[in-house]
């Protein structure tokens, strides 16, 4: 099933030694698998790179814990609807990454190294961050603009 929907992306950004929450709001196109997985099929970005997304966010944020056990190939191309070599391209990339490990017979496994998940996660939100402020500034905000809207937005949020 293919939907229209708007994606909220949540973030962190230090202004005057005080995190902030940001919520950047886009637009896109989700395919959602019969296990409610969401994947953005986007033309410009691989699929096995979403994939890869997909699954580091969920590490990021605790859905999958260290140690976990992946689903297999054959289970997550069947939920997500892609090619099986798909799945084991994203999965070798990860395990190239050290971001999970394979045992032989047993499957794949989330990374015990927690220094490795707090790295991706510190970097998946400085790229959240920079395209927050990228997109402000191609709207035509200033940094003192952008600062007051964050600090409204919080003030209201209290």
């Amino acid at each position: 099933m293919l939907l229209e929907v708007n994606l909220k992306v949540r973030s962190f950004l230090l202004v005057d030694s005080i995190w902030v929450l940001v919520y950047y709001t886009t637009s896109t196109q989700i395919h959602i698998a019969a296990g409610g997985e969401k994947m953005n099929f986007e033309s410009n970005l691989p699929i096995y790179i979403q994939i890869m997304n997909l699954i580091k966010t969920k590490i990021v944020s605790g859905e999958l814990k260290r140690g976990d056990k992946l689903p297999s190939v054959r289970e997550l191309s069947k939920e997500l609807k892609v090619n099986p070599n798909t799945i084991q391209r994203a999965y070798q990339e990860l395990e190239r990454e050290e971001f999970v490990y394979t045992q032989r017979g047993m499957g794949t496994f989330v990374t015990e190294n927690t220094d490795t998940i707090q790295n991706v996660k510190k970097s998946m939100a400085t790229g959240l961050i920079d395209q927050f402020f990228s997109e402000m500034k191609n709207l035509g905000f200033k940094n003192d603009e952008i600062k007051e809207m964050v600090s409204h937005w919080l003030a209201k949020e209290e």
